[in-house]
């Protein structure tokens, strides 16, 4: 199935992964936009990828006159971590919001959910509650194991870490500490909170002399 996407990217090498990506899932090119282009510019893409740090307002605006006459999808690949703009992309109806630095695993899982139901829907198929289900996260177990007493900026940093542990299944905190760009404090209080919630399990990794180190094993019965 031959979909025509535009991927708005400012920093070249980022754009050449999300286009090695869509290539690789789809075996087809992308358009590449180092700026943001006009509204006039053919062909009306079916998918939107988009860099949304600094350029919020002018991408949702770019969308909504895409729209007007196409039928556009939108997929935020963002270092934006605000829970402001994650409501504003959720209220474009985006696909799913993937936070910079991604893994090409996690990016390739989330387009191949979208070309999959992208093809069932061209194919006229009856869709099953299970179909759906593999392009949909649920999220309802999130939400109810949610910490409570974590403040706004703590919970996205919770589901930043829970995030990269079910593409890495698994993780030390110095992994997570590097992966994430905080400190070993910071990773190891998000792990610890993500096994009490239950989506993970620790065991020790004994090594030389002193208290042993603990590997972060995610709980694969609790897939997002």
């Amino acid at each position: 199935m031959k979909l025509t996407v535009w991927i708005f990217e400012p920093h070249r090498p980022t754009a050449l992964q999300l286009h090695a990506a869509w290539q690789t899932v789809s075996g087809n090119q992308a358009f590449l936009f180092s700026a943001l282009p006009a509204p006039g510019c053919t062909p009306f893409p079916d998918l939107f990828m988009a860099e949304l740090q600094s350029h919020c307002d002018e991408v949702t605006q770019l969308l909504l006159t895409l729209r007007q006459s196409a039928s556009t999808d939108f997929l935020p690949v963002t270092a934006d971590t605000s829970a402001a703009t994650f409501t504003r992309a959720q209220q474009l109806g985006a696909i799913d919001y993937i936070l910079k630095p991604f893994t090409m695993r996690r990016l390739h899982r989330s387009l191949r959910r979208y070309l999959a139901l992208k093809q069932g829907l061209s194919a006229d198929c009856v869709l099953t509650q299970t179909e759906l289900d593999r392009f949909f996260f649920s999220g309802e177990r999130r939400k109810l194991l949610m910490p409570s007493s974590l403040s706004e900026a703590e919970q996205i940093g919770f589901q930043r870490m829970l995030s990269l542990l079910l593409h890495q299944r698994r993780l030390t905190v110095l992994e997570a500490s590097s992966l994430l760009a905080v400190s070993h404090v910071t990773a190891r209080k998000y792990l610890e909170l993500i096994v009490a919630a239950g989506y993970a399990a620790k065991q020790p990794i004994y090594g030389a002399a002193g208290r042993p180190h603990y590997l972060y094993l995610y709980n694969t019965s609790e897939e997002l």
